[in-house]
């Protein structure tokens, strides 16, 4: 049984979660980047913490942060240097809680995204590998939340991608002469 002060603070809880609920659902906004940066933007050096080779990922300074990732990265446009898609990465002990994650981001992403979001996919196997495709078909924009499990911990990856952009970018890489590698773990 809840004590008074209890029943209050989790009836303040509630109406702050329902108010942000209602807040997120009064406007429509379209998929156009994530953590401060857009598609199409240059990446610019003072950006950059880790820069790889070619088009990365590369391990970027957040313009606008995100609780629930540790690390942000960009991938990026030869010649350009810009975006085509970002990620944030953070992991967890267990699958158990990093689905959980999964659930809670993607259930906020259908709020925010509500008018743009015309198709919603499950990925992966639900053991290994957990997740939920967001895309807006319209504009080729999508945004993937997903688990992968390994010996050691769980993967969050939240992945923004402008699929036009993406596939431009992998062209251009080819043309210059680097070779995509599966292990730069791109998919969009």
């Amino acid at each position: 049984m809840l004590r008074k002060g209890n029943r209050s603070l989790l009836m303040t809880a509630c109406i702050c979660c329902v108010v942000c609920l209602l807040a997120t659902g009064g406007y429509a906004a379209e998929i156009t980047g994530a953590f401060g940066y857009t598609f199409g933007e240059e990446l610019v050096e003072q950006d950059i913490l880790t820069r790889r080779q070619g088009m990365g990922p590369h391990d970027i300074v957040p313009k606008k942060k995100a609780g629930t990732v540790k690390t942000v990265q960009a991938y990026i446009a030869p010649k350009t240097n810009t975006i085509f898609a970002l990620e944030g990465i953070n992991t967890f002990p267990t699958m158990e809680q990093c689905t959980k994650m999964v659930t809670m981001i993607t259930f906020f992403l259908g709020k925010k995204y509500a008018d743009v979001v015309d198709l919603k996919e499950n990925i992966g196997d639900g053991a290994a590998k957990s997740g939920v495709k967001l895309s807006d078909t319209d504009t080729g924009k999508i945004v993937m939340v997903t688990c992968t499990d390994s010996a050691v911990e769980s993967k969050l990856s939240i992945r923004y991608g402008d699929v036009a952009l993406t596939e431009q970018a992998l062209t251009d890489w080819k043309k210059a002469g680097s070779s995509i590698e599966p292990e730069n773990g791109l998919s969009l």
